[in-house]
């Protein structure tokens, strides 16, 4: 048997013999390696891909889900600042957790303008305008404005 085919069986025996656990946080360290290593490329001038974007994207949400919103916050900027050429699907994705991650850390400023960006390219998504609404809670914003901001 070859060494390839041999390896594969290992691995194999591995996967089956261990618990789900063990396997997902190996794969989140491969992650995480990896995330460091396109980080330090991207400070060389390193020409990022789009499967780069989308794997901060993915580490982004994993740290969210943990509650480690700062952190987060970096990989989803760190994701849209890797390719600006980004399908407006794949933007939007990035800019609605990057919102999430905003209104999580109380940094409202930063949470409006990312919802009111987002509801230019999807002016009738409910969850986008509820998630605008958020921010005026908070900020001390008059009447006045709430009025234009209802008529707009």
């Amino acid at each position: 048997m070859s060494s390839l085919a041999q390896g594969w069986r290992q691995t194999v025996r591995w996967i089956v013999n261990s618990n789900w656990a063990t396997i997902w946080e190996y794969l989140l360290t491969c992650l995480k390696t990896w995330q460091i290593s396109i980080k330090h490329d991207t400070e060389n001038n390193y020409n990022a891909t789009k499967k780069d974007s989308r794997l901060l994207l993915q580490l982004g949400k994993k740290l969210f889900l943990e509650n480690q919103f700062e952190e987060a916050i970096e990989h989803f900027k760190s994701a849209l600042d890797i390719t600006p050429a980004l399908t407006p699907t794949f933007k939007n994705e990035c800019l609605r957790w990057l919102g999430l991650a905003y209104d999580k850390t109380s940094r409202w400023e930063e949470s409006l303008a990312v919802w009111q960006e987002l509801l230019k390219t999807d002016c009738r998504s409910l969850e986008y305008w509820n998630s605008k609404g958020r921010p005026y809670l908070t900020l001390d914003v008059s009447k006045r404005q709430r009025t234009v901001l209802i008529e707009l």
